[in-house]
């Protein structure tokens, strides 16, 4: 089984609630090791308007490939509401990336780990460095504690909840 890092974020509706559905059928296919605080975020790269996100992150154990838990990711999304057109959605339900796989080093079409931009948003190394600050980044060479003190990004991102409920169930 691998450890892999998963980014939750929703900007739609009740975002707690969905975050916390998301992670209950997650909980039932792979591993949840520790979940992140939840964390209200600027939006990255969006128009202002654009409602604020509440992220997290999660560290898995999982037995499925990258390939598979990207699948996973991605059906989650769509079962949640979310919509891909082709064209970037700024307003999702649910948004769900694969963050991190082991060591592993992916660069496909459809599917890039590490995240390509991972060690440049704060929103998603401020949760991810809260639960795996020791975990390098394979590329970089560098912690995500490291990444998360050198991070240039002005974003904001605000302690909103400790872990969501499902986490601390799923936690031993």
């Amino acid at each position: 089984m691998t450890v892999a890092l998963v980014g939750l974020g929703s900007n739609a509706g009740e975002r707690q609630e969905l975050l916390q559905k998301a992670l209950a059928v997650l909980a039932r296919e792979v591993c949840l090791e520790c979940c992140s605080p939840l964390y209200q975020t600027q939006p990255w790269g969006l128009p202002a308007e654009v409602p604020w996100f509440l992220n997290a992150v999660v560290r898995v154990r999982t037995p499925y490939s990258a390939e598979e838990l990207w699948a996973l990711c991605t059906q989650l999304e769509s079962f949640f509401g979310r919509r891909r057109s082709g064209v970037p959605d700024p307003v999702r339900p649910l948004d769900l990336d694969v963050l991190l796989y082991g060591e592993l080093i992916v660069r496909a079409e459809h599917l890039c780990i590490p995240h390509p931009r991972l060690h440049q948003r704060r929103f998603v190394l401020q949760p991810a460095a809260d639960i795996a600050p020791e975990m390098r980044h394979p590329l970089l060479g560098k912690t995500l504690a490291e990444l998360l003190q050198e991070c240039a990004d002005p974003a904001w991102v605000r302690l909103y909840a400790q872990p969501p409920g499902e986490c601390l169930h799923a936690l031993p």
